[in-house]
């Protein structure tokens, strides 16, 4: 359903959010760097067009190709060694005339975290994390092991499809391009993983089951329930704005200044 409704709504059964680069080289043009690149130069190099083609700059780097007559858009740079001119099919669907994400003045979330590493730390345990933030979420981590040690099969096939799928969507975020690493931009949490929770609570029973025996497993929950439900109560004024560890964080930076 959520792909047949991408196609009606774009004509593509790519989402929107995977079209936010250049897409495969199409042609290589003879022009060397630093030489001036107009549509006359790239007529003259063999590259066949209407009268009416534009060559516009990019916001960073780069030429556009635009071709009015035909509507046919290509993204052009040099090639890594300089040597020659690339023509790439256009896919980068957020760089329009006056679109913010090609304006050259993006926040400083929305340029996003350059080191994967320091962007998986924080997504899991750093200020937007879903361990740091929601510590309740241990106990899922827990009831996971539980089910999938467990002798009746169908749990433990319940917890391996809920693990994997966990994993395969982190891994996808963890290994998005920079500007994706923007931790869902400005908002109380990573909302991207919103709809696994339903999913988290299902694996949390065996947990709290486990807990349930004890007083000292009660307080051990009723702590990091405390913890989890007032994360989540911080941004229910207004859901766009950074989580309070990271609020905590620049103001601990802002005060050694």
């Amino acid at each position: 359903a959520a792909f047949g409704t991408n196609y009606l709504a774009h004509g593509d059964w790519k989402t929107p959010y995977a079209h936010r680069g250049d897409g495969p080289v199409v042609d290589k043009l003879p022009i060397r760097r630093n030489e001036v690149v107009t549509s006359e130069t790239i007529r003259h190099h063999g590259f066949e067009s209407s009268d009416r083609m534009l060559v516009t700059e990019r916001p960073k780097s780069g030429w556009v190709i635009f071709d009015p007559v035909t509507a046919q858009r290509w993204a052009v740079d040099y090639a890594a060694d300089g040597k020659s001119l690339e023509l790439r099919l256009w896919d980068n669907w957020y760089e329009f005339d006056g679109s913010y994400w090609s304006s050259g003045e993006l926040s400083s979330v929305d340029n996003g975290e350059p080191n994967r590493l320091v962007y998986a730390f924080n997504c899991l345990l750093g200020h937007h994390g879903i361990f740091s933030l929601s510590p309740i979420w241990l106990f899922s981590v827990w009831g996971t092991i539980l089910w999938l040690r467990a002798p009746n099969r169908s749990l433990a096939g319940l917890a391996l499809m809920i693990a994997g799928l966990t994993v395969i969507v982190l891994l996808f975020y963890f290994t998005r391009g920079q500007i994706d690493r923007n931790y869902s931009g400005f908002s109380t949490c990573l909302r991207w993983l919103l709809w696994l929770v339903p999913l988290w609570l299902v694996v949390m029973l065996p947990a709290a089951d486990s807990l349930a025996v004890s007083r000292l497993g009660w307080g051990v929950a009723v702590v990091l329930l405390a913890v989890s439900a007032l994360s989540a109560s911080y941004g229910s004024m207004n859901p766009w704005t950074h989580p309070w560890i990271f609020d905590y964080w620049t103001y601990l930076r802002w005060i050694d200044y």
